[in-house]
């Protein structure tokens, strides 16, 4: 646990995992977003 909240203030560390999240949630919110555009497309196409 001590080895958890020396990571938990050390700012270059926070930094990191603030950019790792932050790329994993763009990501995440792309495929959403192309998943709704294509759904959409092919329903279009269908109707």
């Amino acid at each position: 646990m001590p080895r958890l909240t020396d990571r938990l203030t050390d700012q270059a560390w926070r930094h990191a995992m603030g950019r790792r999240f932050e790329a994993v949630t763009d990501e995440i919110f792309q495929v959403i977003r192309w998943g709704l555009v294509v759904g959409f497309a092919s329903y279009l196409a269908r109707a």
